[in-house]
């Protein structure tokens, strides 16, 4: 398959492919979401980050700002303390409830490694913590 083709594949435009493939570049959290879900493999493989494809896939699949609002809620935190804990401004939890936004990848990271979840746990894709 060649870049054009995965991409009509995976349902994003082919600059989106050639510029991970050439220079590294990350696509939206969104769109490496919906592609990590077409390949059905977890984040951290697609990232390059595991070497694991493992990837147990939630039957109903919830979204990032449910998913947030029951890891705070089970340790009885607000949005400013994780805010705090994890440095990014608090004013970003409350956007990203209100627009119903994803946070940038590298917001996703510290908010899973704060909670010690893995991003596919954290964005609503698998049940399974780890």
């Amino acid at each position: 398959m060649n870049q054009k083709q995965f991409a009509e594949f995976l349902h994003v435009s082919q600059p989106v492919i050639s510029n991970a493939v050439k220079y590294g570049i990350y696509p939206s959290s969104r769109k490496l979401i919906g592609m990590a879900d077409i390949l059905n493999y977890p984040l951290l493989y697609l990232l390059g980050e595991s070497d694991n494809k493992e990837f147990y896939k939630n039957s109903k699949p919830i979204n990032f700002h449910i998913r947030i609002k029951e890891l705070a809620s089970e340790r009885n935190l607000k949005f400013s303390q994780i805010a705090r804990s994890t440095n990014i401004p608090k004013d970003y939890f409350y956007e990203w409830q209100r627009l119903n936004t994803i946070p940038s990848l590298i917001f996703l990271k510290k908010i899973a490694l704060f909670f010690h979840v893995s991003l596919d746990y954290l964005v609503g894709r698998s049940d399974d913590k780890n």
